[in-house]
């Protein structure tokens, strides 16, 4: 279900819409293994909260601490 709606979201330009599907997308992939994949996602979404036509701090502080807790789980600095 998240690709149809990253779809739309793409075709309206809807950031917002784009990130929290990043997100669940980051998390799904997280739940299912694919750690590189959940990465990725986390870090679109963050680009998406830090962009200088988005900029909004409750989307980086939504994904900020999965990604970090997927970095910690891999011995990783955050």
């Amino acid at each position: 279900h998240l690709q149809p709606a990253l779809a739309l979201y793409q075709q309206l330009e809807m950031q917002q819409g784009l990130a929290e599907i990043f997100w669940a997308e980051g998390l799904l992939q997280l739940v299912l293994g694919n750690r590189e994949a959940s990465e990725q996602h986390y870090l679109r979404c963050i680009a998406i909260g830090r962009s200088e036509a988005h900029n909004d701090p409750a989307i980086v502080m939504e994904a900020l601490p999965y990604l970090g807790l997927l970095r910690q789980s891999e011995g990783r600095v955050a």
